[in-house]
């Protein structure tokens, strides 16, 4: 077992930043954490790292619960936002700050730092001074200060939010590949729905304190397990659906001119659903389909985002792959849309 957090709770005076959580971190995992500012990723981050203590409930690390030990104990390890680099010392004195503090011999410290710059890809420039770095330079000297202790758990906290685009995609891509090589257990705290689909294991959506779900990327992304959820990942096309006919375990409801059919667990007497339709699972179709017109356009790079407004009203948002050798659809075009029931997702019953 890597890490395990059981019914942890951090309060400030009145107000309940982590309520209730528990969760497990497998060995060899990466964990993200997802959700809105203020959700309490962070002070749960900080929590398990032993700088904000919990109001109640317990963590544990590898079967040792390590609820009450000072941070130096836990042999965590967080790579901060800011980067937090000594300005004063050049990459290698960086690296080892950590190390000298432990009063390690110079002979083990050169040679701890020696494989870890090999691991970050720093070898070249080790001697160099911080400044003189780029932003994605100095993201690994901070990614290397903390490998370099060999930590049980590896703490993001939103490390790639200084970067631009492109570097924090090359840079997300050396974590994972580091993090996998390692096999160390990780915690990634992000507001970057994109960062976190693509680096996760698993990704725990939070929202005021709890965890919403829990689940690899696909399937938070497919199947999410209620309507925040599915609202926050991704663009969503999401409706109130009549349900048109109920069995014991399966019901029908009736969506854009479909009957969607699904098998259900739930029990009790439904009288509507929330559906979502992703908008990729829509396609815009010579005829024989719903009768729309595009009221707005976004080109997106990869993709083209149109926003159609229905002949029966409402809004529906559609992204079609943007191909140099298709003609796009234009401003106030009549269309007709279409989608597969089979790509519907029922998600809130009542």
């Amino acid at each position: 077992m890597g890490l395990r957090i059981a019914n942890l709770t951090v309060q400030y005076n009145k107000s309940i930043a982590v309520d209730n959580i528990t969760l497990t971190v497998k060995t060899g995992e990466l964990l993200a954490l997802l959700g809105p500012s203020g959700c309490g990723k962070t002070t749960l981050l900080k929590s398990v790292a032993g700088l904000i203590p919990q109001t109640s409930g317990s963590i544990f690390l590898k079967q040792a619960e390590i609820s009450s030990w000072r941070p130096q104990k836990r042999n965590t390890a967080l790579v901060f936002q800011n980067y937090a680099l000594f300005p004063h010392l050049n990459v290698e004195e960086n690296i080892a700050y950590g190390l000298r503090t432990r009063k390690l011999s110079s002979t083990l410290i050169t040679k701890k730092i020696d494989q870890v710059v090999e691991i970050v890809r720093l070898k070249q420039y080790q001697h160099r001074q911080v400044h003189q770095l780029s932003g994605g330079q100095q993201q690994r000297v901070a990614l290397a200060r903390a490998l370099v202790l060999e930590p049980d758990v590896l703490l993001f906290d939103e490390p790639l939010s200084n970067l631009d685009e492109k570097l924090r995609v090359s840079m997300r891509q050396e974590i994972r590949r580091i993090q996998k090589e390692l096999q160390i257990t990780s915690i990634y705290v992000t507001h970057d729905q994109e960062e976190a689909l693509a680096i996760a294991d698993r990704i725990a959506i939070m929202n005021n304190g709890r965890i919403e779900q829990i689940e690899t990327p696909d399937n938070i992304y497919h199947y999410p397990t209620n309507t925040f959820v599915a609202d926050f990942i991704g663009s969503a096309n999401i409706f109130r659906a009549e349900v048109v006919k109920k069995d014991a375990n399966y019901l029908e409801v009736a969506l854009l001119g479909k009957r969607i059919g699904r098998k259900v667990s739930a029990k009790g007497i439904h009288s509507k659903a929330t559906c979502l339709l992703r908008p990729e699972e829509i396609s815009i179709v010579s005829q024989a389909g719903l009768p729309a017109k595009i009221v707005w356009v976004e080109n997106l790079g990869n993709i083209k985002r149109y926003t159609v407004k229905l002949l029966t009203g409402g809004n529906v948002i559609v992204d079609i792959l943007n191909s140099r050798n298709k003609a796009p659809y234009v401003l106030n075009q009549d269309i007709f849309i279409d989608f597969s029931a089979d790509a519907v997702q029922l998600i809130d019953l009542n």
